[in-house]
Order: structure tokens, then sequence, then C-alpha cells
């Protein structure tokens, strides 16, 4: 199915209404996860049924713009979901405490403080240095890892001036992406915004 419907409250939204059969044992592996998730109360009828689906709706109206890769960016959006495992597993946001409302509001700035430094001044110059030099994509997962368990190096790790060959050869080795033969996330993007290259010009 695909067709532009109106939604919102007041049905005043046009959006791009996208829906597509999923495969039997996908079904059922949703049936199986909401009925666990329903506590003691069964899913209606509906909801069982509508799990045989994946719908979503757009705002991309372009009908240059197929179906397949409507689900392919939405295929990328599991990043986010990584960014917040790495930041919840890394920055111990599931270990604080009991403490007053300001002392938590304190913890948190500093631990959301911690990941912009970590992120923006580390691992993308870092990543983009390691791309460069090895032809191999960083991790984000793995590289906060490695900067959990050294964090000591952070400082090092923030000052172009300290990246020496040791230390990129260790982020190299330890933090870049396995060979596979399903394309890691970076090689997943770029293939995917070439593909939609020519539609959103």
């Amino acid at each position: 199915m695909d067709r532009i419907v109106w939604a919102g409250e007041n049905k005043d939204i046009r959006v791009r209404l996208v829906a597509v059969p999923v495969t039997e044992e996908i079904a059922n592996l949703r049936r199986m996860k909401a009925q666990k998730e329903a506590h003691g109360h069964a899913p209606s009828q509906e909801l069982l049924r509508l799990m045989s689906w994946s719908i979503f709706l757009v705002t991309l109206e372009n009908p240059a713009l197929t179906i397949h890769q409507i689900m392919a960016l939405y295929g990328l959006r599991w990043r986010i979901e990584n960014i917040l495992k790495t930041w919840k597993s890394n920055f111990n946001f599931g270990k604080v405490h009991t403490v007053s409302e300001q002392q938590l509001r304190i913890l948190l700035t500093a631990r959301l403080i911690m990941i912009l430094v970590c992120f923006h001044h580390a691992y993308v110059p870092l990543s983009d240095e390691i791309l460069r030099r090895c032809h191999k994509p960083l991790s984000l997962m793995k590289f906060m890892r490695y900067l959990q368990q050294n964090l000591d190096r952070l400082p090092l790790l923030l000052l172009p001036r300290f990246w020496n060959h040791p230390l990129l050869d260790a982020l190299a080795g330890y933090c870049t992406y396995d060979q596979r033969k399903r394309q890691h996330f970076i090689a997943d993007m770029d293939t995917i915004l070439a593909d939609l290259a020519p539609i959103t010009a």
C-alpha cells in the first residue's frame, strides 16, 4: 500500500502511508513479543493482524522515492538505538544512585557534556584520521568502550598533536569495524544516500 492520507487529531496533517507485508516468521515474532509485553492482557485481534505489516507514515511525498528506499531510510534509525545503547553502556546512565533533584541534574549534565566532548572532539576527528590512514571506519560503540577502559588517554585523543603511531594503531586495531559479509552502518548509509541523490538533487 502506498497512498496519501490525512493524519493527526484534526486530520489536518498530510502524510504518505506506506505499508509492506512481512514474512510470517517476523509477524509471529512480533506477536509473541506483544503477548509477552501485555502482562496478562491479550492483545486485540486487530493489533495481532496488523503485525503482519510494516507500516510507515512519512512526509516524503515524491513518488520517485520507492517503498524499498523508504524502508532502507527507516533502517538507518537503528543508529539512534545504537547511540543510546552506547550512552547507557559506557556512561552509566542506568547507575544513578538515590540523590536529590539538584544532584541528579548536575550528574546528568556532566555526563551529557562528557558525551559531547568524546563524540565531537574525539570520535569525529579520529574517525576521519583512521579512515584516511587505514581505510577502515571507526566504530562508535567500540571507540566508546575503548575510551571507558582507557579514560586516562582521553587528553591524548582530544589533541591531534598527541596522535602518534602507537595510539592510532591501537584504535585501528581495536575500534574499527570487523570484516563481514553484511555492510556496516557507515557503508549502508553511504549506499542509501548515494541511491537517493538523483531524487533529492
